[in-house]
């Protein structure tokens, strides 16, 4: 996530927030497109926070929320500890 220059991601049951770095590393019309094509999911907040309004009612539900969100903004594949060990 360093790459795409996230800052901090907060998922819960109900959703959360991703911030980014000013500088951050990602394709912006990727990130125009689904927040046009998904408004009620997505709302940009003071520039570098994007609120998400999902259900996601367990970690399982949130890391593959988090896999499709990244994949949209153009990531690498990430490869490394999930915690799931």
């Amino acid at each position: 996530t360093r790459t795409l220059g996230i800052r901090k991601i907060d998922l819960g049951e109900k959703g959360g927030r991703v911030r980014f770095d000013e500088n951050a590393d990602f394709d912006r019309v990727q990130l125009i497109n689904l927040l046009q094509a998904n408004p009620r999911i997505y709302k940009l907040e003071a520039g570098n926070k994007l609120r998400i309004n999902q259900e996601l009612t367990d970690a399982e539900a949130r890391l593959s929320f988090l896999d499709g969100f990244l994949d949209n903004l153009g990531r690498p594949e990430i490869h490394g500890n999930t915690g799931s060990e």
